[in-house]
């Protein structure tokens, strides 16, 4: 039986390093690669790492080891009758003492591997607590990094928002709006930013329409304007309000631009139409013109009335349905053709505004006229009469001394 011990060169009592470093050692030393076409080389190298799977289990070593001692015993006993009883105690006792080497051998090598994986569970849990000491630095000073940057936005933002607000207060509003948008830009989420634009627009918007109401036309077309430019989505009245003020302060042309922007977009809406007349009509005093387009805004209405109700719409037609623009296409118009000397016209115009709003005097002191101008003394003064009524008291504009 072939010594596996002698194989890799170790005594019978190496330990399992011993073993590891002696097959290291003659496996380099007869590898194939390095012996190529060397047959006894390569058989030897077999040989080795037999050796060496045997002998670096613990199991496989001690059956080869109880293995190898029978077969000495085997080639050393005789059997004679006279040596019988020694060869018996030999074997017992050789036996034995495998048994026991066997034992040691492989509670040393379990000993050897616990000790190891000690040492590895040790190593592992040094490792581990490192691990997570790194990270917990790490997280500190990330967290640390993100709130002095996020402090140092914050700052940023507070200043600029100081700026916006002396431009506001300052009424420099596009200023004020041009750094809302870059502020916006950079920071679209950041809370002291989200909705300061729309809070900017509607305080504006009250700034408006404050002047406006006030009469400040001029003030008011300031901040219309600047609202135009500024804010796309605007309310419905607005572009009438900015023609308003642009007529208040004599820009009639500008006035007309509006007006006719809204035409243009919406060709039935009458008031559009209406105010365009009145601008030319008052403001310009271009009767000729104003009676184009206040006749347009005449038919839009007739054909309103005449849809909704047919031909039979002066009988149908419940003046408090309409709105006071219908009103004042008619009176107006009939105002217009006043200054054109269309009398008779004019009076079928006063005719029906008095219909629409017949609470209204100043209908009834312009028929008053008109039917003055147009040759009907008794009719002039039967108008004139009923618009002192109505007025209670207050004095009217126009006078007929015959009448009295």
């Amino acid at each position: 039986m072939e010594n596996l011990y002698t194989i890799l060169g170790i005594s019978e009592t190496a330990g399992l390093n011993e073993i590891k470093k002696a097959y290291k050692r003659l496996a380099i030393k007869y590898h194939p690669d390095k012996n190529q076409g060397d047959i006894l080389a390569e058989e030897k190298f077999k040989a080795v790492n037999n050796a060496y799977q045997i002998l670096s289990d613990a199991q496989q070593r001690a059956q080869y080891d109880l293995l190898r001692s029978y077969h000495q015993f085997q080639q050393t006993t005789t059997y004679t009758d006279h040596n019988n009883q020694y060869s018996r105690t030999y074997r017992h006792n050789n036996a034995e003492e495998r048994r026991q080497r066997a034992e040691q051998y492989a509670a040393s090598y379990t000993a050897e591997r616990k000790k190891v994986a000690r040492e590895s569970m040790t190593i592992g849990s040094i490792l581990v607590i490192g691990l997570l000491i790194i990270v917990g630095i790490y997280g500190f000073v990330e967290s640390y990094i993100i709130d002095k940057r996020q402090e140092k936005t914050n700052a940023q933002i507070a200043a600029r928002i100081a700026i916006i607000e002396s431009y506001y207060e300052k009424e420099d509003f596009r200023a004020a709006f041009e750094e809302v948008d870059l502020l916006v830009a950079g920071w679209p989420i950041h809370p002291e930013i989200r909705g300061l634009r729309d809070r900017l627009l509607d305080s504006l918007n009250e700034k408006a329409e404050k002047a406006y109401e006030e009469e400040k036309f001029d003030k008011a077309l300031e901040y219309y304007l600047i609202l135009k430019d500024i804010d796309k989505i605007l309310v419905e009245d607005f572009n009438y309000k900015v023609a308003k003020c642009f007529a208040e302060q004599g820009r009639h042309d500008e006035a007309i631009t509006q007006l006719k922007k809204i035409v243009n977009k919406k060709p039935n809406d009458l008031q559009a139409w209406c105010e365009i007349g009145k601008i030319l009509s008052h403001g310009k005093k271009d009767y000729k013109e104003a009676e184009k387009f206040i006749g347009h805004a005449k038919k839009l209405a007739i054909g309103y009335y005449e849809q909704r109700f047919g031909k039979a719409y002066p009988m149908l037609l419940e003046p408090t349905s309409v709105s006071n623009v219908h009103y004042e296409i008619f009176y107006e118009r009939a105002k217009i053709l006043k200054e054109l000397n269309k009398y008779s016209e004019a009076i079928k115009d006063c005719s029906w505004a008095s219909f629409l709003r017949p609470q209204n005097s100043e209908v009834d002191v312009l028929r008053a006229e008109c039917e003055h101008l147009n040759g009907n003394r008794n009719k002039a003064c039967e108008f004139l009469t009923r618009a002192k009524e109505k007025s209670k008291g207050t004095p009217i504009s126009y006078q007929l001394t015959y009448c009295e």
